[in-house]
Parts: structure tokens; sequence; C-alpha cells
């Protein structure tokens, strides 16, 4: 296939002439005007239109310059099915005419492969012959303004006649061509995640299409309407990351050192998926150290982050009108403005793992997304029947308020942000101590902490609700600072700041709590069978036997900690 695509490229530059001769002309690199309307980038990016010139040295002769571009794949590349017509297309090549103006040559073309694409500009003149006739032209005529004697003007007239009837048909028989390349280069393509600041307008457009388009359709409908096999509903994405969260195997996303790549694969999946919307997106993400040292006063709070566009009604919105506390306390504070204003939540969980075929190995992930999310096997969730609550936790809320996103960004809790998030926050500072970091697993033991992955949790969609305020104190029983004000207490250290939101992790999924909008409470009627009074076992059913240990379960692997607690 590839010899065969490669003679289709000779061919093409030969065929509009009998002979072809090839020569090299050195006139510089090709150069990358802009793609996609980003100017000074060093590659082209898939599915937006670049512009590339050359500048040549001769200003005056290159009047037809034709730019050959054609893709390079690499040996052990496997492309899918679904591309296979692509890259055929793209190896075949495109030849594109260009615009000569004043020595600078230019195309504007669309990549459509990420990867290298070898990029030949070639000069179609004529022949040696065509040189020789008008190298004979230019003589003649400097002969004729030199002629003065009036008596040899008739006798000049006849002859130039003549002479033009001859080259004309000389001219006419020859129709041979000279290529000459005048350059021979490599040109990469590349996807370019940029801040999301940083966007075009027509590319964060773009974004915000795709995401309310994978919100609205089903994996199916999408798959359907785009003909594309990486399309799944936006829910699904949730789904994954909720169901490898919870294998009581193993964390899938939260495994030690595997935490960043997995998140990163998940992203990836995610982008893949709104590139069925529209090939050209390359996943955006939030500079928050640049916002920090761009927006962030001491003097005037954690609030100050809020004069970030990002929290605007141009982007993501949630910012100043949600962060003041309203006069109903059970106000669900819904975002109301922005790009993605009352994004509706998911009312069920069903048919959520079926929508979720391909994306895993079936076998492995069909079977236990259904345990979580339809058969129970999770019962933090708000209602264990799927068909009756989205994916959401059990937490002191209103059935009611469960129809949007909501969000309070950088709002945590009666001030305790102001306190102690700028220990947590990604800064620069922190960035550049993660990359001094004597190998890879010092600096991903760095970032998979409280300080830089974890600030998202708590900063950007808030804290607040609960019952907690100034005078709630923590139990008489408490490990840490027994019967003391909990603001207080996290106030005192950042590293206390994740308890507020998941120092019930453990009960919730137990099932022990009911809630409702005024907090949550044991669920008495299930605490026995639920064994929610064996919370120091970590809900493990007691040994019927001993009263006093929980069963030995396939989870007690020689070497692992649960292995040592059986063994006591």
């Amino acid at each position: 296939n590839h010899s065969r695509l490669s003679a289709g490229v000779l061919s093409i530059l030969i065929s509009s002439s009998t002979v072809a001769c090839i020569e090299g002309v050195d006139t510089g690199n090709i150069n990358i005007v802009s793609t996609g309307g980003y100017e000074g980038t060093s590659s082209a990016e898939p599915h937006k239109v670049t512009t590339l010139s050359i500048s040549t040295k001769d200003k005056k002769w290159y009047d037809v310059i034709k730019w050959h571009v054609n893709f390079k794949p690499v040996n052990d590349e496997i492309w899918p099915d679904y591309q296979q017509e692509l890259l055929a297309n793209e190896v075949a090549g495109h030849v594109i005419v260009g615009n000569n103006t004043n020595g600078i040559s230019t195309i504007d073309h669309m990549f459509r492969l990420p990867g290298a694409y070898e990029i030949k500009v070639i000069w179609i003149s004529t022949s040696t012959n065509g040189r020789r006739i008008k190298a004979k032209i230019r003589k003649s005529n400097k002969a004729s303004k030199s002629l003065k004697i009036k008596k040899f003007s008739k006798a000049k007239s006849k002859s130039t006649k003549k002479w033009k009837k001859e080259t004309k048909q000389e001219k006419n028989k020859s129709t041979d061509k000279l290529e000459t390349i005048l350059v021979s280069s490599e040109v990469r393509v590349r996807y370019a995640r940029r801040d999301v600041i940083d966007l075009s307008p027509s590319d964060w457009d773009n974004y915000v299409e795709a995401i309310w388009t994978l919100k609205e359709l089903s994996s199916g409908e999408g798959k359907e309407r785009f003909n594309c096999s990486n399309f799944y509903n936006i829910d699904v994405f949730t789904t994954m990351h909720g169901v490898l969260s919870a294998d009581k195997r193993c964390d899938q996303n939260h495994l030690s050192l595997m935490q960043e790549n997995a998140h990163h694969a998940w992203m990836t999946l995610l982008e893949k998926s709104l590139q069925c919307v529209h090939p050209s997106i390359a996943m955006p993400f939030y500079n928050v150290a640049k916002d920090w040292r761009k927006y962030y006063n001491p003097d005037e709070g954690i609030k100050s982050m809020l004069k970030s566009p990002m929290f605007g009604s141009d982007y993501y919105g949630g910012g100043f009108p949600n962060y003041d506390d309203r006069e109903d306390p059970y106000d669900p504070y819904y975002i109301e403005d922005g790009r993605f204003a009352k994004f509706p939540l998911r009312q069920n969980r069903t048919e959520l793992c079926d929508e979720s075929t391909g994306i895993f190995d079936d076998e492995y992930f069909l079977p236990l997304c259904k345990e979580i999310m339809e058969e129970g096997k999770y019962p933090a969730f708000r209602n264990n029947d799927p068909t009756k609550s989205g994916i959401w936790l059990r937490e002191p809320r209103d059935e009611s308020s469960y129809k949007y996103v909501s969000a309070r960004r950088w709002h945590i809790y009666d001030g305790v942000g102001d306190k102690n998030m700028e220990e947590t926050v990604p800064q620069h500072e922190m960035i550049e101590a993660m990359k001094s970091k004597r190998d890879v697993v010092q600096q991903f033991k760095f970032v998979t902490g409280l300080k830089i992955h974890g600030y998202a949790h708590t900063a950007l969609s808030g804290l607040w609700g609960g019952s907690i305020d100034e005078t709630t104190l923590s139990a008489a029983t408490a490990a840490v600072a027994p019967n003391t004000p909990i603001l207080d207490n996290v106030r005192s250290s950042a590293d206390l700041l994740p308890n507020l939101a998941w120092s019930d992790t453990l009960a919730r999924e137990a099932g022990c709590f009911v809630c409702n909008k005024y907090g949550c409470s044991p669920d008495t009627v299930n605490f026995v069978s639920k064994n929610c009074y064996n919370n120091n076992n970590n809900y493990q059913p007691l040994n019927t036997v001993t009263e006093r240990q929980p069963f030995w379960t396939e989870g007690a692997e020689k070497g692992s900690l649960w292995y040592e607690i059986m063994l006591r």
C-alpha cells in the first residue's frame, strides 16, 4: 500500500510535463504563520486551518508554486478501522497552488491527523528552452532600441517579425517543464492543551457545545449521529470514576502512584469523546497558579479569586452570585450564570453501565458497574433504588435540590478558606518544588497530595451546609481535639480540611445515615443489620463466634494490612 501511494504522489509531480527535471534550491524553512488563529506556534494543530509560508530569494520568476503535503505514519503505529480511509487519503496527500506575492508563497491547509507531515514546495517553470526564448526576446528588444538609422527600420521590422514567428513556433513545440524543489521539510501536527482563558473564542465555543452535546445525547445516539465509536454520554465518565474508585478489591483511580496516570487516562477518554463532536478539540485546563498570582489578595481573602473570568458569565459561572450566604439556609446554590448555567443532573442510574459498553473490558467492568450503580452494593447513594436517584451521595440536602449542578466557588465554611487555602492551592513555587524532585516517583508523591491534586475538591465546588457553623463541636470521643469547635480545628491546619468533606465517607458508603435538608442522622432501622456500630472495624461484618473481629475475607492476602489485623 505504501509503495502504491508513493507512486501516486510521484505521478502527480510529473503528470503535467513530458520531462520532469527536478532541481533543489535553498530558500529557507517553512514558517507556520498561524494555526486555528493562534500565532507563534511551533507546530500545526489537527482540524484547524493552518497558514504556511516560505520566503523565496528571487522575487521575480516564481510564478507557479505548488505545495505537496503528505502524512508520514510511523511504522509501528496502529490506526483504528474508522480512521483507515482518512489515513490513506492523508498519506496520498494534497497538492495546493500557493498564493505568491513579493517573493512570499503561502497556503491555507487543514491537517487532519496528528503526527508528521512531509511538505515539498515546488516551483513549476518552463524548461531551458523557455528560458532561452525569454533571453532572446530581452536581447532582441534591447538591440531594437539601439538601432537609430532610419533606413534600416524596414529591414529590422521585417526581420523582427520573422524572428518572432520562429520563436513562437519553437515555443509551441516545447512542452517540457522544470520542477524546482524550493523547500523539503517536515511539519509536526499536535493537539495543544491550553489554559481555558487562552482559548480562542471559536475553540471555547466548540468545547462548550461539545460538553452540552455529550450531556444531551445517549452514547448510542452520539455514536450514530457522529459515526464515532469514541462518543459516550458525559454521565458515563462520572460513572467510570465512581465505579473504579468504589471497587472493593482496589481503588482503581487512586492506587498509590497510579493516581495521576489514571486521571490523565480518564481525561483522555473524555477528550476523544468530545472530538467526536468537534475533531479540533484538545482538553483545556485551569491554570490556577497563574490566577493565584494575578488575582489573590490576602487583604480581601480567598474571595478575591472570584475576580478571575473563569468564574464569570463568559466561562464557568458560580462565582460572586453564589459566594455569600443567602436568606434561605437550604438554598441549593445552583449555578445560574456562565456557559454551563443550569447544567442538569441525571435523575437515575439506570442504563449507564450499558452505555459504557466498549470503553473498558466489558467482561470485567460491566458486572462491577451494575453491582455498584444498580444492584445496591454501594449504599452511599441517596437512594439505593437506581430509578429514584442519580449519582448523588447521601448528604444534608433536600430531595428537590438535585436538579442542576451546584457550586459556591472558593467558599469554604465561614472564612475557613481565608486561613488555610493558601497552603493548598497550587502555586508556581509548588510547581518548581515538584520539578526539583530527584525522580518521577518523588514528583508523583508530591502531586498526589492535598496541595496540588486535592485542592480542587474543595475550592472549585465549595464547602457549605450540613448544619456546621461556629458552634458545632467535634465529638467528645474524637481522636483529635475532642469536644472543640470543628471550624477552629480546620482553621488550625490545612491537613484537616478534607475531613469536612470526607470524614464520613466510610459511614456513608456503609449506608449508616439518612439525610434531609436539616442534616444527617443514623439510620436506626438498619443500623444493626448494616453493622454501623462496628465503625472501628470499617463496618465489616462481625465474626459471629468471637463478636470482636470481622470475618476473614478474600481481601486478607498475606502481606496486606488486613491480613495482619486478622492475625491479631
